[in-house]
């Protein structure tokens, strides 16, 4: 018989990452997923955008109260504070590319930023069309929304927060490793580390 200890049941962070990669998925009956689109934008690209930003704000708010790295409440931590999680981490999440291999590949590094500073494009773009949608609207594009997503798979996975064979870890070329999720094909992570 298995032990019921042996087996990692999914976290919320990971189930809410499920469900939002199978809504991009539908949006694309609508908007191919190719870099020629990444700048168009919708009502559906603005509601993943602030969706999946939520998430990466409240997953980093939980890991920086969990590792103690700030002495600030939880409701005072912001960007600023995000960014410690790159610190914290050996394999530094900054240096983590997504891709989304799709019928034409797109990669995206939405944490790239971390290694110099604690502000992101996409983050600064999600807050911007979050406080004023009718004049930022523009900023809920393919592209922002990619960044969104892949940033919060690399922070579930980098934090141990996908459920135990939903990963696949496979040897790539000398300085990559290539994660993919099981769950959510095609999406891989290359570790440029």
């Amino acid at each position: 018989m298995i032990s019921l200890k042996l087996i990692k049941s999914p976290s919320i962070y990971w189930n809410s990452f499920k469900l939002l990669y199978d809504d991009l998925e539908d949006s694309f009956r609508f908007v191919n997923p190719t870099e020629a689109h990444l700048t168009v934008y919708s009502l559906r690209f603005y509601e993943l955008l602030i969706r999946a930003s939520t998430e990466f704000e409240s997953i980093c708010k939980d890991k920086i109260e969990e590792y103690t790295l700030s002495t600030k409440k939880r409701e005072d931590l912001n960007i600023k504070d995000y960014h410690l999680l790159n610190a914290h981490q050996e394999n530094k999440p900054s240096r983590i590319s997504i891709g989304y291999i799709f019928s034409e590949p797109l990669f995206v590094k939405p944490l790239e930023n971390w290694s110099t500073s604690h502000s992101l494009d996409w983050y600064q773009d999600y807050n911007s069309v979050k406080h004023n949608r009718v004049k930022d609207f523009h900023l809920a594009s393919l592209q922002n929304v990619l960044k969104s997503i892949a940033a919060l798979f690399i922070i579930i996975e980098r934090f141990d927060l996908c459920p135990k064979g939903h990963i696949s870890y496979l040897e790539a070329e000398e300085n990559l490793g290539i994660i993919s999720s099981n769950d959510v094909w095609p999406v891989v992570m290359l570790k440029d580390y």
